[in-house]
């Protein structure tokens, strides 16, 4: 019988992402409710063998739902994650999280590739990180697919440190060479010819954006093979305590020095004009300060 996973989030284009990445995991039914009453109507029909909850939604909270889960002792030892942006704005919480006895305290935004490895580690599903973001045929804010990267000429160049500033200021992410969109939303796995690789080597990529991007983000980049064909794996650090900017701009490309760009839930590059991606920038930056303040020097 396949495994059970049980979505708690009232929001519902992250509920609708969260599912598509738990649908992934092999063998597994996925259920998406929107608050607690709905969840533990669930969870009496059919005992999930894991639950992925909020903290704010409609009603009691999924700290709430958590603790009548563990008060019970059919359902006490139900393996819980929770994924919140509160921990975002509150480190503590995380360790009271774990205190109480969640398996796993995921802060919004959280990175694809940690989410799949901590949900796979948790259901002792064997995993490989790599190949897992390769096959998992969606793009999301911190992962995205290309066929080929135009890295002849300064538009293309510009274009792709303007995806690097984007994925640095939503924490980081992958861009995977190789995937090729046959139409929107199918991706087929084609590789990069032998003749292309060198063209991704870390210092050459980095060399090749720096006009544009500077020394503030080095990207590193990985050749992966599977099934006879290989593909580059670009990662792009998060832009940590500060901002990512353009230092200098192309047309073309529409990058322009002095504008803030990130990555939408569509998973496309854009400008960022809504006050509240700004606040979401801004609370990253503000919780990796207050982290780093904690963990002191090192």
């Amino acid at each position: 019988m396949n495994r059970f996973i049980l979505c708690v989030d009232d929001d519902p284009l992250i509920g609708h992402f969260l599912s598509r990445l738990l649908d992934r995991v092999d063998g597994t039914l996925v259920e998406h409710v929107v608050n607690n009453a709905d969840a533990l109507s669930a969870i009496s029909a059919r005992r999930p063998d894991l639950i992925v909850s909020d903290i704010v939604h409609i009603g009691p909270s999924g700290i709430e739902l958590f603790d009548v889960l563990r008060a019970d002792p059919k359902t006490a030892s139900i393996p819980f994650v929770f994924v919140s942006g509160q921990i975002t704005r509150d480190p503590a919480l995380e360790l009271r999280l774990f205190r109480k006895g969640a398996e796993a305290v995921i802060p919004k935004p959280f990175a694809t590739e940690e989410f799949i490895a901590c949900i796979k580690h948790i259901l002792h599903e064997p995993s490989s990180p790599e190949i897992d973001m390769l096959l998992l045929g969606f793009e999301s804010r911190d992962l995205d697919y290309k066929e080929d990267l135009d890295l002849e000429s300064k538009a293309g160049r510009a274009a792709i440190a303007k995806d690097f500033i984007g994925m640095a200021n939503v924490g980081g992410g992958t861009i995977i060479v190789g995937v090729r969109e046959s139409m929107p939303g199918v991706f087929k796995l084609v590789g990069v010819p032998d003749d292309r690789l060198a063209f991704f080597e870390t210092t050459r990529l980095n060399d090749l954006v720096r006009p544009y991007i500077g020394a503030a983000i080095a990207v590193s980049s990985r050749v992966i093979s599977y099934r006879s064909h290989h593909y580059v794996f670009i990662r792009i650090p998060s832009s940590g305590d500060t901002l990512a900017m353009a230092i200098s701009g192309h047309d073309h490309a529409s990058l322009f020095t002095g504008r803030i760009y990130g990555r939408s839930d569509a998973a496309r590059t854009e400008e960022v004009r809504d006050s509240l991606e700004v606040l979401q920038m801004l609370d990253r930056i503000v919780s990796n300060r207050v982290r780093r303040f904690l963990a002191g020097p090192s």
